[in-house]
């Protein structure tokens, strides 16, 4: 109940939220050892948005360009990797995106070291531990995050707007 809840907030605020649905709905069946009960706090809210926004845009007779798709394979792809690279650190720097303050090569790589060297200590104190931790639940939890990133990356792609205003190492931060 909690989770269908805190899911239909998260559809109302991200819309690529809908897209994490079949991921969610393949990690809760593999999780909670073949049941699908559970997978209705997804499939429910991400079902009702959905038919919300197809009876919407239905009605709508002007589209702007935030609201409309093109399937160009090569603007689509361009706009996917421009989309995808994006959420990469650093990448406004990069990529030289527009607007952006610059920052000298050799700050970027002490600011590389200084957050790096924490989480390689981190990583290597927990290679020491004995975690209790299945190698299928890492690869379906990286998974998701992957499907979560590709998912959204695919949807900006589409989009028109997004299209036509994406430069290589800024992306856009879907929100309503």
């Amino acid at each position: 109940m909690l989770a269908g809840g805190l899911y239909g907030c998260a559809l109302v605020t991200y819309e690529t939220v809908v897209l994490f649905a079949p991921a969610m709905v393949v990690i809760v069946v593999m999780v909670r050892r073949r049941r699908w009960w559970p997978t209705l706090a997804v499939v429910v809210p991400a079902a009702v948005q959905g038919g919300i926004t197809l009876i919407l845009r239905s009605r709508v007779s002007a589209r702007s360009p935030g609201y409309t798709t093109s399937f160009d394979v090569a603007t689509v792809l361009s706009t996917f990797a421009k989309q995808v690279t994006a959420a990469l650190p650093l990448s406004q720097w990069l990529f030289g995106a527009p607007g952006v303050a610059e920052i000298p090569q050799g700050a970027m790589v002490v600011a590389a070291v200084v957050r790096g060297l924490p989480v390689l200590v981190a990583m290597v104190s927990l290679a020491r531990l004995r975690l209790r931790i299945a190698p299928a639940a890492i690869v379906q939890i990286g998974s998701l995050g992957v499907w979560m990133w590709m998912s959204s990356s695919a949807l900006v792609a589409v989009t028109q707007r997004w299209q036509q205003e994406l430069v290589p190492g800024q992306g856009y931060l879907s929100v309503t």
